[in-house]
């Protein structure tokens, strides 16, 4: 056995172990031990540590690693189940497994070479802040500005105050995969990208990228179902919207490089989209689908190009708020100004869009009745535009309305450089019951029924911003009041030819306007307001302080207005009996109307008036400055006076029983000043029972009807009205019944000089009304028979008329001349008696001395006649005795005349006498008197004063 010693073992580890060549062995094998363990155990622990240590540290984020495995031999890095917390928990981003395979050719190139990278199971939770930030580019602002600031006892990263988060956006299930990678100039490698969003919805990217000497990435992106509720947070900055759902489809070569930052060529769907309003439930817009084809979309350029476009049922809707504020307003957040320097705009082409079946939906809450209509089966289209050219593009537009009607409109549009716009516009049955709510705004009305037609060119441009020249035409048009069943207007057919409108010049022209069967109503209740100005609304007045408006007036030209069949119901329950009639068949028109014509518009009108009545209406007048200068002539025609009753019992105090009635009223202004003539013709006419009226006139309105009614039971009245219309105390009607006033007072106040006239010549009024009578005697005079003969005609002219006759006497005057006639008739009987014959016996005369002084002493019987004749003889100084037999006649016949005895009875007589003299001239004589026995009628005797002779003063009645 051999001995070991120290000699032995150190010469045996000189020999195999410590020489040259076993110690590079030796080092080789640590060497390798060593990678060995630093590349499979040491750099897993580091690299894990360093990251998690990096993300808390300085990021104040978790980061969590499963495991990490590293092949210093076959250089790969396999990385599993990492998952990155954002600062407040939520997690950020997590994959289940990463693989980079890094070819041992990047060691000798110094560049990366990547046979193979996968990314298998990754997912992305990304979210948008009110601030704009999002979690993804607040983490990367941080790795830039690392370390963070620190503040506080631990040193606490500050970070700035984070607002709410919106809605969250998902990325699950992302692969990743890159081949033969090289980085190095001009080397591109096969790349693919796929994902799912955890809303829905799917992508996948398969390409080409290179990274130097420039980023080009090249390859076809495919999008299926991806759910645009993800972009709400992005929209929400310009809108407060909300998106309840939709889904992007897209297909086409996406590219990003030197030439171009972004390029996209293919096509794009989006399905049904919702999109409403943020705060509340209410949809703003959605469709059923929108396809794009043909999209050529080139940033670098500026331009988007897309072939076709197709929107299938759309729909829309606008909401106006009571403040006139609308909903898409309310929606849009104002956007910090962007300066336009710089500022490219994009050239989009489109070959040609399409929409069909679309709905818009309109809610006006701004009006007094709140409004609301729909625009269904929208279509329309529009061909060959181009942001960038000077050209119109062929469009139309058409659609059907809820409550009625239809619309077509078809042109060409131009938008750039300047709006301009050319079409055909076809309007068919547009219910005008979509007015109503608008109409309202300035009258309490409700549009029961009614349709707009419409045709013609529609024009807006740079030379004028709008302007059409068509036809148009309103039928059945219905208006009402709001709060009752009451009609306003209406007519069957309003139809204008031509229609020019031009916006720019301010000009408004159009041809003859024809209505037919027009009607309205005008109701005047009992505190004489109409229905007319109930119906308006008061409108707020200006501010004082707005600025003046400099806007020019419209220049309005009409060809005319033609009328055909119209109705005019009016009522007026005001008066005291409350009054109703009907104009109907109403036609004619009006000519030419124009602000700047000289001539005025010429009016011809007519119509029936209730059941047998016409009605005229002729002249002419400037419509925009009646009161400059106007001729207005109005007849009527066979008018029934008893309707009129509630307008005349203001005046007369009594019923209208019968009559018809012409009035031929004819006005004349000129700068305001009214220069009216009145002529009234009133048939038959006849006054029924009494109706008290404060206002009534207290005339004697009978006797006025038979002072002016004529042989024909004809009443014709002139009443002139002057004044001026621009005086505020002048009113027409207060101002025609004072002239009618005047009139009549006059006639009451003189009958007698009315019927002169009525028989000409020279006759003397107060002739005509006086018989003088001679005392004590009851025979008319010759020069009394002419003008009772004048007064006989003048009756026969006035059939309604009768006259009263009073039985006058004198006693002053008849007395004595009774006494004398009946003193003289008993001296003649005596003489009869005695058979004396005397040829014209007078109590005076000498050949009666004898009967007198026997009639004297039989009345006288204790008087002697020596006695009265001593008293008429005188007996001077030597002369004879001288006897006075005149004087003695004379006396005698005086105490023979007085001693006659006249009662008054006898003098009643007398007067009535006297008045049956008259009546009886004034009948005439004959089986047919001239007038009737009933019209001349006795009065009661009266004791009157003479001044020479008894005067007999006729009275007039009415018959």
């Amino acid at each position: 056995m051999k001995t070991i010693t120290a000699r032995s073992v150190w010469s045996y580890l000189r020999e195999y172990w410590l020489n040259l060549r076993r110690i590079r062995f030796w080092l080789v094998i640590i060497v390798a031990t060593l990678y060995t363990l630093v590349g499979f155990l040491v750099l897993p622990w580091v690299a894990t540590n360093f990251a998690v240590n990096l993300a808390e540290d300085d990021l104040g984020r978790d980061l969590r690693i499963e495991a990490v495995h590293t092949n210093p031999f076959t250089l790969t890095v396999e990385v599993e189940d990492l998952a990155l917390d954002d600062v407040d928990g939520q997690e950020l981003i997590t994959f289940e497994r990463l693989f980079v395979d890094l070819a041992w050719s990047s060691l000798f190139k110094w560049s990366a070479v990547i046979p193979t990278a996968r990314l298998e199971g990754a997912r992305l939770h990304e979210e948008q802040f009110d601030s704009g930030q999002t979690r993804l580019t607040r983490l990367l602002s941080e790795l830039q500005r690392r370390p963070l600031a620190r503040t506080g006892p631990e040193g606490a990263i500050i970070r700035p105050e984070q607002s709410g988060p919106t809605v969250p956006i998902a990325l699950e299930d992302i692969e990743f995969s890159l081949d033969d990678f090289i980085y190095a100039d001009d080397a591109a490698a096969p790349v693919q990208v796929s994902g799912r969003f955890e809303l829905g919805g799917e992508f996948a990217f398969d390409g080409e990228v290179q990274l130097l000497p420039e980023l080009d990435l090249a390859g076809t992106l495919d999008v299926d179902g991806l759910a645009l509720p993800l972009v709400e947070p992005f929209a929400q900055r310009f809108a407060r919207v909300r998106v309840d759902s939709g889904s992007l489809s897209a297909e086409g070569e996406l590219s990003s490089g030197p030439a171009d930052p972004l390029t996209y060529a293919g096509s794009a769907r989006i399905d049904a989209l919702d999109i409403g309003e943020r705060d509340d439930d209410k949809d703003v817009v959605a469709w059923h689908a929108l396809a794009i084809d043909g999209i050529d979309f080139r940033l670098g350029e500026r331009l988007l190009e897309m072939s076709t476009i197709r929107l299938d049922q759309p729909s829309a809707r606008v909401f106006i708020a009571e403040d006139r504020s609308t909903n898409l307003g309310e929606l849009l957040i104002e956007q910090p100004a962007v300066p336009e320097e710089g500022v490219e705009s994009f050239d989009i082409v489109v070959g040609e869009a399409r929409l069909n079946g679309g709905v818009l939906a309109l809610t006006d809450r701004s009006l007094p009745l709140p409004s609301g209509t729909r625009v269904r089966e929208l279509s329309g289209g529009i061909s060959g535009y181009s942001s960038g050219q000077e050209k119109p593009s062929p469009f139309q537009v058409s659609g059907r309305f809820d409550l009625g009607g239809e619309f077509a409109f078809d042109g060409e549009v131009q938008l750039l450089p300047e709006l301009d716009l050319a079409a055909t516009l076809d309007v068919d049955g547009l219910a005008l019951a979509l007015a109503e709510p608008f109409a309202q705004r300035f009258a309490r009305v409700r549009v029961d029924s009614g349709s707009l037609s419409a045709e013609g060119e529609v024009h807006s441009g740079p030379g004028d911003p709008l302007t059409y020249a068509g036809s148009a035409r309103i039928d059945a048009l219905d208006i009402g009041e709001r709060d009752n069943d009451e009609d306003v207007v209406g007519w069957q057919a309003l139809a204008i030819d031509e229609i020019d409108f031009r916006l720019g010049e301010r000009v408004l022209e159009l041809s003859v306007i024809r209505i037919d069967q027009p009607s309205a109503r005008v109701f005047i209740a009992e505190d004489r307001s109409t229905n007319l100005g109930d119906l308006l609304v008061e409108q707020p007045a200006a501010p004082e302080t707005a600025p003046a408006d400099d806007t020019e007036p419209f220049d309005i030209v009409i060809g005319g207005v033609r009328l055909d069949g119209g109705v005019l119901a009016f009522t007026d329950r005001s008066l005291p009996l409350p009054f109703a009639t009907r104009v109907h068949q109403l036609k004619g028109g009006i000519s030419r109307l124009s602000p700047g014509l000289e001539e005025p518009a010429r009016v011809d009108l007519e119509g029936q008036v209730a059941d047998y009545g016409q009605a005229r209406i002729n002249g002419e007048l400037n419509p925009w400055n009646p009161l400059r200068r106007a001729r207005i002539d109005l007849v009527f025609e066979n008018l029934d006076v008893p309707e009129l009753t509630p307008y005349a019992v203001q005046f007369t105090g009594r019923r209208i029983a019968t009559g018809r009635m012409d009035l031929d009223l004819g006005y004349e202004l000129e700068d305001g000043r009214l220069d009216a003539s009145n002529h009234m013709v009133l048939r038959d006419l006849g006054l029924g029972e009494r109706f008290e009226h404060p206002a009534a006139t207290n005339l004697p309105l009978s006797l006025l009807i038979a002072l002016l009614k004529d042989s024909d039971g004809v009443i014709r009245v002139d009443i002139p009205v002057q004044g001026n219309v621009n005086d505020p105390e002048f009113s027409f009607g207060p101002a025609i019944r004072q002239a009618l006033t005047d009139i009549l007072q006059g006639i009451i106040s003189s009958p007698f000089s009315l019927l002169a006239s009525l028989v000409g010549g020279d006759a003397d009024p107060d002739e005509l009304a006086k018989v003088a009578f001679p005392p004590g005697s009851s025979e008319v005079a010759p020069a009394q028979r002419e003008d009772l003969n004048l007064l006989r005609a003048a009756l026969d002219k006035r059939p309604a008329l009768a006259i009263e006759l009073p039985a006058p006497y004198a006693p002053d005057v008849d007395r004595p001349a009774l006494q004398r006639q009946r003193a003289r008739a008993a001296m003649v009987e005596r003489l009869d008696q005695a058979g004396i014959d005397v040829a014209n016996p007078s109590l005076e005369a000498a050949e009666t001395s004898d009967t007198v002084e026997a009639m004297f002493t039989d009345r006288y019987p204790q008087r002697a006649l020596a006695d009265v004749r001593e008293r008429f003889t005188t007996a001077a100084e030597d002369e004879a005795p001288k006897f006075d037999a005149t004087a003695y006649r004379e006396y005698l016949a005086t105490e023979v005349t007085t001693a006659q005895t006249v009662t008054d009875e006898d003098l009643e007589a007398l007067g009535q006498a006297r008045a049956d003299a008259v009546r009886n001239f004034i009948l005439g004589k004959g089986d047919r008197p001239a007038i009737e026995p009933d019209r001349v009628g006795w009065m009661a005797p009266i004791e009157v004063e003479a001044n020479g002779a008894v005067v007999l003063e006729i009275a007039l009645a009415a018959d």
